[in-house]
């Protein structure tokens, strides 16, 4: 007879969760965060532990489990219409898991007791957690291989006080930039397209953006203060300085909305078909 203690199960099945979702994440490049991960791995340890202390057929009918898969993937992935790859993924890396499980259990290499689909006691735990380790690794090495063959751009959409604009950026991830004040990453746009998301008859030209203090301090006169920041940065071959920046209502990439960030507009404009550079988190391949 196995006994099964909750405690174990639920930490077991929550670090087994979080990083075939990170896996699957990574792979399918959707955009969400490692807290929205967290609460889908969370979701996942509980169905399991509520699966052993409310025994009901319908807990583990099928359909049931597919459905908790599915919530996991929506709350995982960065927007609706990642969900399904993110979902695809998930179930092909937990399919590949247990398949080398029980490879491992044939070569005598480990065992491991299992209750309605779910692991619940392992013999070497480690070994198990080490295997979703590697199919993590595995992945986050596949995908940053794949970001390598070229460079990879994302449509966003910048709202602020009624004015839209669209444009294409660079998903960088050496663009660090980040706010000081509450750590959110900083999109970086061209003078050209930053210009639209100023009041008519506002918008500095490209040599007043060279001068971000003096440029702040005009614009701060003519329009609302709190919309601006100054942002400081550090770059290779440049050394370091201030960016000014505006305060958008609204930022969109890929179907991903993100609110009261800041967009900072550069003094040059970008060479190639993109207006703007984006960190991978908000890009989607974080």
């Amino acid at each position: 007879m196995t006994v099964v203690y909750l405690d174990s199960l639920f930490l077991l099945n929550l670090g087994l969760d979080g990083m075939l979702l990170s896996a699957a994440r990574k792979l399918s490049r959707s955009g969400g965060s490692g807290l929205r991960t967290l609460l889908a791995a969370v979701l996942g340890a509980a169905y399991a532990g509520a699966v052993f202390c409310l025994p009901s057929p319908a807990l583990t009918h099928p359909l049931t489990r597919l459905g908790i898969a599915v919530v996991m993937a929506r709350l995982a992935a960065g927007g609706l219409h990642k969900t399904g790859p993110l979902l695809l993924l998930f179930l092909l890396l937990t399919c590949s898991l247990a398949g080398g499980v029980l490879l491992m259990e044939a070569a005598g290499v480990g065992a491991m007791s299992s209750g309605s689909g779910f692991p619940v006691t392992v013999s070497d735990g480690k070994l198990l957690l080490l295997c979703a380790a590697g199919e993590y690794l595995l992945a986050a090495g596949a995908a940053r291989l794949t970001r390598r063959r070229g460079a990879e751009t994302a449509p966003v959409l910048l709202s602020c006080e009624g004015r839209k604009v669209l444009l294409r950026a660079l998903v960088d991830s050496g663009n660090l930039l980040r706010d000081p004040l509450t750590g959110k990453p900083v999109l970086v746009v061209s003078a050209d397209a930053g210009a639209g998301l100023f009041p008519p008859g506002c918008a500095p030209d490209r040599e007043a953006l060279r001068r971000p203090e003096q440029c702040f301090a005009d614009l701060a006169s003519r329009w609302t203060p709190s919309r601006l920041r100054l942002v400081p940065f550090r770059a290779v071959g440049t050394g370091q300085g201030l960016l000014l920046a505006v305060r958008v209502d609204q930022l969109e990439v890929g179907g991903t909305v993100y609110r009261n960030r800041l967009a900072a507009v550069t003094a040059e404009n970008f060479s190639g078909a993109y207006q703007g550079i984006i960190g991978t988190e908000e890009g989607g391949i974080a």
